[in-house]
C-alpha cells in the first residue's frame, strides 16, 4: 500500500527513478551484494601469487565475466546460463582443435625445416632456449601460408555458424559468443606454432572454471533464491503494485479542476508512466514461467500454479490500462479545443454540444461528481482485493524452508482461505451494486427528458433531434466508459481470485517441486524471445522497423492440451506470394523451389549477419598470422580487438551513432578510473593486493549496481565502464607479477591502459563500420521507418479484432451462406478455448507493439543530436505522430477488450447500426493506413486524392441514419438533419446506433460496454487522421489540380441525396 500511494510523485530531476526502485528494492540490494562479493573473490584470486600461476596470462578474465555474467538470477536459471557458456567454450574448443590438426597436416615439410634451422642459428647462448624459441614463435618465424589459410577458413566457417546461433536462437548468446572467443585463442595462436598445442584455450578456460565455481557457490550460499521466488517477487513489485498505482490515480483524477489542462497532462503522464511499467512487468514475467519447471524448489506454489496465474496477466494488463480510457479521452478532448482556433465546422459542432450540456447541466463538471461517488465503494473494493491478492502471494513466497520443516497450521491455514473467500464475495457484492444500483445515478439527470409512463422520450423530439430542449449524451458515453472499464477491470481481479482460492484450497504447505517435462522445456527456454536485448551489441535482435514475428505464441509454458487447434486449411492472411511464378507441381519445380528458399535465406537477415560475423573476424585475424606484424598483434593484444568486434555486432542495426558514442564513453571513462584505481592501490610500486583490490572494488561496485537496475539501453555504458576498468588494472597486476609466462611486457598504469582502451576502441570500431553496409542506419531511420512499421502493424490489428467478432455475429444471424463460408467460420473462431487464446495473443501483439513504442523513446532522443546534413529534423511533428501512435494502441486495446464482451444483441447494434463497421469505410480506414505506412517509410508523397476517414465516417453516418429513418413508421416525414449540421464530434450521442432511445435502453447493462466500443472506434478514425496529417507534412503531397473543386461538389449531392433534399440547380451548375 505505500509504494501505491505514491502513483503519481513527480520525478526527481537529479535522481532517476529507477535509481531510487533499486535501492529501495531489497531483493535489488542483496543481488548486488552477492555480486560484489563474487567479484571481490575473483579480484582475490587474481592478486594472489598461487592462483594466478595457475590460471595463467589471462588471469583477470575472471573478474571480466563477474562484471559481465554477475550470479544476479536464481541458481537453476544462472546455472542453465553457465550450461549453455561451457557448451558454447567447448564448441569452439573443438573446432579450434579440429583447425589445429587440419593446419598441421598441410604445412610444408621442408619449409618448416628451413625455419628451424634459421631459429637455431639465431639462438644466443647466454638466453635459455625456450624463451628464445617463445620470441621466434610469436615473432612469426614458424608460420606457413598454407597451415594459415586452413585456419582462417575454420575461422571463418565457426565465426559463421556462431553468428547464425547467436541470430536464430537470441537466449543462446552467450553460447555463441564464449565460443567464438574460445575460437579465436585458438586460430590466432595456433598458426604462430608449428607443433600440436590443443591446451592453449586453457588460458580463458582455466579462469572461466574459477568464476563459475565461485558463483555457484555464491549463489547458493549468499542471500539464495529460485525462480519461483522470484517469479513471485516481480510478480508483487511488477504487476500488482502498478495496478495498484493505477487505482489510486483514479481518485486523483476525480479531485483535478476540470479547468486545469496542466493538471490533466500531469495525470495523463503518470498514468502513461504507469501502464508502460504494467506491460514491460508482465512481458518480462511470461517467459520466465519454463525457467521455473527447470528446477527443484520448495514453495507452497508449483511451476504449473504459475503458469496459471500467468494466463491472467495478458488480460489483467489490458483492463488494468483501459481504466485510464476516460482520462486519455477527457485530456485529448481539452487538448483537441486548446489548439482550435479556428471557426470550422468541427469546432463550431463542439461549441454547440458544450453550450446544449451547460444548458442542460448534463456537463463533465455535473456529472463526474456523481461518477466519483457512485464508483467510490467499488474502486475501493478493488484496492482491498489487490492488497488481498498482495498479501496471499506475499506468504506463499515467504518462510518457504520455515514452513516446510514445520507441521501445518491447519487454523491459519483456514482464516487464509476464509480471507480470500470473504474479499471475492465482498468485490461481488461491489460490483453487483455498482452495476444495478450505483451507476444508475448517472440517469438521474436525463431522467426528466422522458415520460414518465411509457419512459420514451416525447414525440417533438423523437421527430426533430436538433430541437434545442433535445439533450446531448456525449458526456453520458464517456462516464459510461469509465463505469464499463471499471466493470471490465473488476470482473478480472475477481477472476484471479477466484483462481487463487482454487490454488489454496490445494496448495496449503510448501512441499518439494522437481522438473517435468525437462527436454520439452529447455528447449523452449533455450528459444527465448526475440527482443531480449544483448548488452555489448550495437543494435537489435530483432527488426524494430518490421512486425513479420506475427504469430508467435502466447505463452512459452503452454501445454499442448490447451494450444488452440491449428489451421490446416484456407490462406494466412498474413502469407506473401510470388506474382513472377504459379505454384510448383513437378519435381524440378520443387527443387527450383527450395533452391531460390535457401538463396534467399542467404541473403537474410541472419544469414547477413553471420557472413559479417565471420568477415570482421577474417579482418582482424590477419594481423596475427603475417609475419611483418604477428608480433605487433601479440604484443599489443590484439586478439581483444577481435573479440570486441565480434560482440558488439546485432543482427539488425539500431542506434548505431548513439550505441557508438554510448560505448565510447563507457570506455574512456573505464579507462580514467581504472588507471585511477590501480594508482590509489598500488602508488609508484608494483601493486598492493589489498589496495588493488580495495580500489578496484570500489570503483566497478557502483557500476555494477546500475547495471543490474538501469534500463537495457544503458546497460552498454555501465558494462563497458566495469570491463575498461578491470581490463587496466588486471593487465597492470600481471604484467608485474606473472613475468615467468608474459613474452611481452605492455607496462602498467597510463602506459598500459591507453593501449587497452584503444583496442576496446578498435574493435568497436570495426563492429561498427561493418555494420554500416549495407548501407547505415541512424536514429532519424530508426524513428521514421519504426513508426511506418507501427501504422502497418495497426492495420493488422484491427483486422484480427474485428474477424472473430464479425464471424461469430455472422454465426449469430445465420447467415452462413456457403460450405465455404461456414468452414472458414469455424476455422478462425474453433472452440471457446481456440478464441480465448486468439484473445490472448491479440493481446500479446498490443503489447508487443506498446514495448516498441516504448523502446523508440530514446531515439526520438539521441536523434535530436545527430548531424542534420539535409536540414533540420522535424523533432516536434515526430513526437507528434509518437504520441498519436501510443493513443492507437490504447484504443486498440480497449476496443479489443470491449467486443468480446458485446452480447449478440447489441454487436447487431455496433454493426449495422453504427457507420463504423461498414464494409466501404473499412477498406477505406485499412486502405489509408497502408498509404500512410508506405509514404512514411519510403519518403514518398501522399496521393493527393486520399480521403479523410473523419468526412467519410460522416457521410456513413448520415447513410446509416437516414436508412434507418425510413424504415420506421413515418420515417420519411421526419425531418433530418440539415448539410452541415453534423460533423465527427456529433456522432456520439443519441445517433450511434440508438435510433430509439428510452430509459430502458439507457439502463441496458449492454450501453456501457457499447458506448466503450464506440468511443474506442471514433478515436481510431480520429488518430488515423490526425497521423495522416502528421505525415503529410513530412513526407508532402502530391498536387492534383481540380480534384478537391471535383470532390466538394460529389460531397453536397451526396449528402443532398442522403438527407432526402435535392441539389439545386446552380448547386449542380457549380
Amino acid at each position: 500500500m505505500a509504494s501505491s500511494n505514491k502513483a503519481g510523485s513527480p520525478p526527481s530531476r537529479l535522481v532517476p527513478e529507477w535509481v531510487k526502485r533499486g535501492l529501495r528494492s531489497r531483493r535489488t540490494l542483496k543481488t548486488w551484494v552477492r555480486c560484489c562479493i563474487t567479484f571481490i573473490a575473483c579480484m582475490i584470486l587474481l592478486v594472489n601469487q598461487t592462483t594466478l600461476v595457475s590460471m595463467g596470462q589471462a588471469g583477470f578474465f575472471a573478474a571480466i565475466i563477474a562484471v559481465m555474467l554477475p550470479p544476479f538470477l536464481p541458481f537453476s536459471l544462472y546455472a542453465f546460463l553457465i550450461l549453455t557458456l561451457a557448451v558454447g567454450m567447448f564448441l569452439g574448443w573443438a573446432w579450434g582443435c579440429a583447425a589445429m590438426a587440419a593446419g598441421l597436416s598441410v604445412r610444408d615439410v621442408t619449409l618448416l625445416a628451413q625455419q628451424q634451422a634459421d631459429a637455431q642459428a639465431a639462438l644466443v647462448g647466454d638466453v635459455p632456449v625456450v624463451s628464445q624459441m617463445q620470441v621466434f614463435i610469436f615473432h612469426g618465424r614458424f608460420l606457413d601460408p598454407r597451415s594459415s589459410a586452413v585456419f582462417g577458413a575454420f575461422l571463418f566457417i565457426g565465426a559463421y555458424f556462431f553468428g547464425l546461433l547467436r541470430a536464430h536462437y537470441p537466449s543462446l548468446t552467450i553460447t555463441a559468443i564464449f565460443g567464438t572467443i574460445v575460437l579465436d585463442v585458438m586460430c590466432s595462436f595456433g598458426p604462430l606454432f608449428f607443433s600440436p598445442q590443443y591446451t592453449i584455450a586453457s588460458m580463458f578456460l582455466l579462469p572461466t572454471a574459477y568464476y563459475v565455481a565461485i558463483a555457484l557457490v555464491s549463489l547458493a550460499i549468499i542471500f539464495p533464491e529460485s525462480v519461483n521466488h522470484v517469479w513471485l517477487f516481480n510478480l508483487k513489485e511488477n504487476v500488482i503494485t502498478p495496478v495498484q498505482k493505477m487505482i489510486n490515480l483514479q481518485q486523483r483524477m476525480f479531485e483535478v479542476d476540470l479547468g486545469s489542462l496542466e493538471a490533466w497532462s500531469e495525470l495523463q503522464t503518470v498514468s502513461q508512466a504507469i501502464s508502460q511499467e504494467l506491460v514491460a512487468g508482465v512481458q518480462a514475467l511470461l517467459p520466465q514461467v519454463s525457467f521455473a519447471a527447470l528446477e527443484v524448489s520448495i514453495g507452497t506454489l508449483s511451476p504449473a500454479d504459475l503458469t496459471v496465474v500467468s494466463k491472467h496477466l495478458t488480460i489483467l494488463s489490458s483492463r488494468t490500462t483501459g481504466l485510464s480510457a476516460f482520462l486519455q479521452t477527457v485530456h485529448g478532448g481539452m487538448m483537441t479545443e486548446s489548439r482550435s482556433r479556428s471557426n470550422d465546422r468541427q469546432t463550431l459542432l463542439r461549441q454547440r454540444i458544450r453550450e446544449k450540456e451547460l444548458r442542460h447541466q448534463h456537463d463533465l463538471s455535473t456529472l463526474l461528481p456523481i461518477l466519483s461517488s457512485a464508483s467510490t465503494g467499488l474502486r475501493a473494493q478493488c484496492l482491498k482485493s489487490t492488497d488481498t491478492l498482495l498479501e496471499w502471494f506475499n506468504e506463499c513466497n515467504s518462510k518457504r524452508w520455515t514452513n516446510f520443516m514445520k507441521k501445518l497450521n491447519t487454523a491459519h491455514a483456514e482464516d487464509r482461505h476464509a480471507k480470500l473467500t470473504t474479499c471475492l464475495e465482498n468485490l461481488e457484492k461491489a460490483l453487483s451494486e455498482f452495476k444495478e444500483q450505483e451507476r444508475a445515478q448517472l440517469l438521474q439527470p436525463y431522467e426528466r427528458f422522458f415520460l414518465p409512463e411509457t419512459g420514451r422520450l416525447p414525440e417533438d423530439l423523437i421527430n426533430d433531434p436538433t430541437n434545442p430542449e433535445m439533450f446531448t449524451a456525449r458526456t453520458l458515453l464517456l462516464c459510461f466508459m469509465f463505469a464499463d472499464t471499471l466493470v471490465a477491470f473488476t470482473e478480472e481481479i475477481a477472476s484471479l481470485l477466484r483462481t487463487a482460492i482454487e490454488l489454496d484450497s490445494k496448495r496449503r504447505k510448501p512441499r518439494i517441486w522437481f522438473p517435468v517435462s525437462f527436454s520439452k522445456r529447455a528447449r523452449k527456454a533455450a528459444q527465448g524471445r526475440k527482443d531480449e536485448p544483448d548488452p555489448l551489441s550495437m543494435g537489435n535482435t530483432k527488426d524494430l522497423t518490421s512486425f513479420k514475428e506475427r504469430n508467435a505464441s502466447v505463452s512459452s509454458d503452454e501445454s499442448d492440451a490447451t494450444k488452440a487447434p491449428k489451421q490446416k486449411k484456407g490462406k494466412d492472411p498474413r502469407k506473401y506470394q510470388t506474382p513472377d511464378a504459379l505454384p510448383p507441381k513437378s519435381a524440378l519445380d520443387w527443387f527450383f523451389v527450395h533452391f531460390a528458399a535457401f538463396c534467399r535465406y542467404l541473403r537474410s537477415p541472419e544469414s547477413v549477419f553471420g557472413l559479417r560475423h565471420a568477415i570482421v573476424s577474417i579482418a582482424l585475424w590477419v594481423p596475427s598470422v603475417c609475419a611483418s606484424t604477428a608480433w605487433f598483434a601479440y604484443d599489443n593484444k590484439a586478439l581483444w580487438a577481435l573479440i570486441m568486434a565480434q560482440v558488439s555486432l546485432a543482427v539488425y542495426a539500431g542506434e548505431q551513432i548513439a550505441s557508438f558514442l554510448l560505448r565510447v564513453a563507457g570506455t574512456v571513462i573505464g579507462l580514467l578510473l581504472g588507471m585511477a584505481a590501480w594508482y590509489m592501490g598500488s602508488g609508484h610500486g608494483d601493486g598492493n593486493p589489498y589496495g588493488v583490490v580495495i580500489a578496484t572494488s570500489a570503483l566497478v561496485a557502483p557500476f555494477m549496481f546500475l547495471r543490474l537496475c538501469s534500463p537495457p539501453q544503458y546497460t552498454a555504458f555501465w558494462l563497458l565502464t566495469g570491463v575498461t576498468i578491470v581490463f587496466v588494472t588486471g593487465y597492470s597486476w600481471i604484467d608485474t607479477h606473472l613475468t615467468s609466462q608474459m613474452v611481452s611486457n605492455s607496462g602498467v598504469g597510463v602506459e598500459l591502459g591507453w593501449k587497452r582502451a584503444l583496442l576496446v576502441l578498435i574493435g568497436f570500431t570495426a563492429g561498427f563500420i561493418v555494420m554500416l553496409f549495407p548501407r547505415p542506419s541512424t536514429s532519424r531511420v530508426l524513428v521514421r521507418k519504426t513508426l511506418a512499421a507501427s501504422i502497418d502493424e495497426f492495420a493488422s490489428l484491427i483486422v484480427s479484432e474485428l474477424e472473430v467478432f464479425l464471424l461469430e455475429h455472422e454465426s449469430h444471424l445465420g447467415n452462413l451462406k456457403s460450405e465455404r463460408q461456414s468452414m472458414k467460420s469455424h476455422e478462425v473462431m474453433g472452440t471457446s478455448e481456440a478464441r480465448k487464446n486468439r484473445t490472448e495473443a491479440l493481446g500479446m501483439k498490443l503489447m508487443d507493439a506498446s514495448t516498441r513504442l516504448t523502446a523508440l523513446a530514446p531515439s526520438l532522443m539521441t536523434a535530436k543530436f545527430e548531424p542534420g546534413l539535409r536540414g533540420k529534423w522535424p523533432g516536434e511533428l515526430y513526437n507528434k505522430l509518437y504520441a498519436n501512435q501510443n493513443a492507437l494502441v490504447f484504443y486498440m486495446g480497449l476496443l479489443g477488450t470491449t467486443l468480446a464482451r458485446l452480447d449478440p444483441n447489441w454487436c447487431d447494434v455496433l454493426v449495422h447500426q453504427t457507420p463504423f463497421l461498414n464494409p466501404s469505410l473499412l477498406s477505406e480506414l485499412l486502405s489509408t493506413l497502408a498509404i500512410l505506412s508506405s509514404s512514411l517509410a519510403n519518403g514518398l508523397s501522399i496521393p493527393g486524392s486520399l480521403p479523410s476517414i473523419g468526412d467519410r465516417l460522416i457521410y456513413h453516418h448520415r447513410m446509416v441514419h437516414y436508412q434507418q429513418k425510413q424504415l420506421l413508421p413515418g420515417g420519411s416525414n421526419t425531418r433530418g438533419p440539415q448539410p452541415g449540421e453534423e460533423g465527427l464530434d456529433s456522432i456520439d450521442t443519441t445517433h450511434v446506433g440508438l435510433f430509439e432511445v428510452t430509459l430502458s435502453v439507457l439502463a441496458d447493462d449492454q450501453l456501457p460496454i457499447h458506448s466503450t466500443a464506440v468511443i474506442a472506434l471514433a478515436n481510431i478514425f480520429r488518430l488515423t487522421d490526425e497521423c495522416g496529417a502528421i505525415i503529410k507534412e513530412l513526407c508532402g503531397e502530391t498536387t492534383f489540380a481540380g480534384f478537391e473543386s471535383l470532390r466538394e461538389e460529389y460531397l453536397k449531392r451526396e449528402e443532398a441525396a442522403t438527407l432526402g433534399h435535392h441539389a439545386r440547380p446552380s448547386e449542380k451548375q457549380s
